[in-house]
């Protein structure tokens, strides 16, 4: 009898054991979908993993992020919830349902107690500081408590690029370039492949009016990265305020090539024609394709504006 007992629990232990990797195992084919972007496999390997263990708190939290990432917020809110529901602890859970519901629902007050909630249950993680920081200053305009989070950021984690990083853009936000700028170069001497740190800083430096070195860093993030867009929008804008209106227009152009459906790349480049048309008064035919283009650009502007 004993030995039919220990053979029994032998048994409900194994399968326990299966039960539980085949459950990790479809979590864990989600969570490859999901870093590939495949989004729609990624959910259908999540909610198999649930079909098998309803209570599964991390599972209900990865499937409220790929329905963010799928643009459905309300279902990702109720999956993230669900998720807190069944394990209070998931700091993780608690900061991506903050996004939710300011980008979502528009209710600052319950995304800045779980941004609080995220950073008390998990002090020592310095991304929740940050993110939690970043809303203070670009919601509610606590540019104080935002750079507190960020200091505390900062003292956690020195070697975390993106944290300088978006002190750095902070600080710019209120017109303190010069605190700006070291931040900046504190990022790129932590991470010198990172295209944002030095767009970012080529906003600041041209703010500034140091002119040729922000060139020199919109050149260099279009060197690094021929395929990121914010490298050539930048360069492009600040062409146009230099009266390079050529130039600006090649770097929307690359912007378009790279991103068609970004509606600024459009505009800019319509303001970049209709400023060598102004300069065209001597040719008249050169003048009226500068506008014409113009007027092409401008109308995409409307076709994207009505479309979103």
């Amino acid at each position: 009898m004993m030995k039919h007992f220990f053979l029994f629990f032998a048994l409900i232990l194994a399968t326990t054991t299966i039960f539980s990797e085949t459950v990790d195992e479809y979590l864990n084919i989600g969570e490859r979908y999901f870093s590939e972007g495949r989004f729609h496999e990624a959910r259908t390997a999540v909610e198999s993993a649930i079909r098998l263990n309803p209570n599964y708190a991390r599972a209900y939290f990865h499937l409220g992020v790929i329905c963010y990432h799928l643009n459905d917020g309300i279902l990702a809110l109720d999956y993230l919830s669900r998720a807190i529901d069944l394990d209070n602890s998931l700091a993780e859970a608690y900061a991506w349902r903050a996004v939710i519901y300011e980008e979502t629902m528009n209710d600052h007050a319950k995304a800045l107690r779980d941004h609080d909630m995220a950073v008390y249950l998990e002090p020592g993680n310095d991304r929740h500081l940050i993110n939690r920081a970043y809303f203070l200053y670009t919601v509610l305009e606590d540019f104080t408590q935002a750079l507190t989070g960020y200091n505390r950021a900062i003292e956690i984690n020195p070697l975390n690029y993106e944290n300088f990083q978006q002190r750095g853009v902070c600080y710019a936000y209120q017109g303190l370039y010069e605190q700006a700028l070291n931040d900046f170069n504190e990022a790129i001497n932590l991470n010198s492949k990172d295209v944002k740190n030095f767009t970012s800083r080529g906003a600041t430096l041209f703010r500034m009016e140091r002119h040729e070195e922000a060139m020199e860093d919109f050149d260099t993030a279009v060197r690094l990265d021929s395929n990121n867009f914010l490298g050539y929008f930048d360069r492009g804008f600040a062409n146009i305020l230099l009266g390079r209106y050529n130039e600006a227009v090649l770097d929307f152009t690359e912007v378009i090539r790279i991103n068609p459906r970004y509606r600024n790349a459009y505009f800019n480049r319509s303001v970049a024609y209709k400023y060598l048309a102004s300069l065209s008064t001597n040719n008249q035919v050169q003048a009226l394709h500068y506008l014409q283009k113009a007027a092409e650009d401008e109308a995409t502007v409307a076709m994207l504006d009505r479309q979103n």
